[in-house]
């Protein structure tokens, strides 16, 4: 099915996927058959992207992100406030296991 499209804007850093009146108009199995099969080959794309930015950070990158950066990405991302704020602590904090989601989106690129 050449009709549907993964798009991406490198300049923001943003994704998206155009669906195709043709896709949606099928069956329901043929639909889950084929999104299922996407799903497999972008995690295992997402998962050596991952693997290639650990191994780029890990040489190439400070441990713990500025005041300045963290605040520019923060506000990028929308977030402000108190929640940019423990965000921010959490980032930095010396014993943190895991910065999650937000911490993800804050990392370097």
């Amino acid at each position: 099915m050449k009709d549907c499209k993964l798009i991406a804007d490198y300049e923001n850093g943003e994704g998206e996927v155009k669906l195709s009146d043709r896709f949606n108009d099928e069956n329901s199995l043929l639909r889950a058959d084929i999104l299922q099969d996407w799903m497999g080959l972008l995690t295992f794309a997402y998962n050596v992207a991952l693997s290639d930015m650990r191994a780029e950070w890990s040489t190439n990158r400070p441990k713990v992100m500025t005041k300045k950066d963290a605040a520019l990405r923060l506000k990028n991302a929308g977030i402000s406030g108190i929640e940019a704020k423990h965000i921010f602590d959490a980032l930095n904090s010396p014993n943190r296991a895991s910065s999650g989601a937000y911490g993800n989106a804050l990392r370097y690129r």
